[in-house]
């Protein structure tokens, strides 16, 4: 005779109760998989906690730079003044700031959004001084501060006047440029006592060809 078995439902019947009760369960498709994710919970008859109420706290961007406005920071090879501008936006008071570029006051100008960016560094206090060469800035006074700074930053460090036809003699070109600067922060007054020197370089040609540690 065969054997019949009968399969008593009632507990799953109970379990998925208390599952509609206190939440539900969804499936979202991913790549190669499907995996199980727990849905928001549904609160059936009593009062939602307050975790649920509160919506999570929105990220904000980060910055390196951020919570540097009480320092001293030096900033090196301004293009269009951008970077320095969106400080002085961040902080607000930027009079601790010192923004620097290679080119004229004239060729920076000539540069789309430029005048914008000055006039905001300006309007928070900033500083911003033109035709500094990083090569031959050896104290802090050349910038405008005997005692040095803080943070003494550059950003995509490149040999101005183009690109050569030669890729070594750009490659040497800026590895002395690199060089100097590295010398120049640690032999002079540029930092100050406990400052840090950054250097920005992206990846990529030429970058790097540039043989960097």
């Amino acid at each position: 005779m065969a054997k019949i078995k009968v399969r008593d439902n009632r507990g799953q019947a109970r379990k998925k109760a208390k599952l509609a009760a206190y939440g539900k369960m969804r499936r979202v498709p991913k790549v190669g998989a499907h995996k199980l994710i727990s849905a928001a919970p549904v609160f059936v008859g009593r009062a939602v906690p307050k975790q649920h109420l509160q919506p999570p706290p929105a990220r904000k961007p980060h910055n390196l730079y951020a919570n540097d406005a009480m320092n001293h920071v030096l900033l090196l090879g301004e293009g269009d003044f951008g970077f320095a501008a969106s400080l002085a936006t961040l902080w607000g008071d930027c009079s601790r700031l010192v923004a620097t570029a290679l080119q004229s006051e004239a060729d920076v100008l000539s540069r789309a959004g430029a005048e914008d960016n000055l006039e905001t560094i300006r309007a928070c206090g900033g500083t911003v001084l033109f035709g500094v060469d990083v090569s031959r800035l050896h104290n802090g006074h050349d910038a405008g501060r005997k005692k040095g700074f803080d943070r003494v930053v550059f950003n995509f460090p490149l040999v101005s006047g183009g690109r050569p036809r030669d890729p070594p003699a750009l490659t040497a070109a800026n590895q002395l440029l690199l060089r100097e600067v590295f010398h120049n922060a640690s032999t002079g007054s540029l930092l100050a006592e406990g400052g840090e020197l950054h250097i920005t370089v992206p990846r990529g040609q030429p970058y790097d060809g540039w043989s960097l540690p």
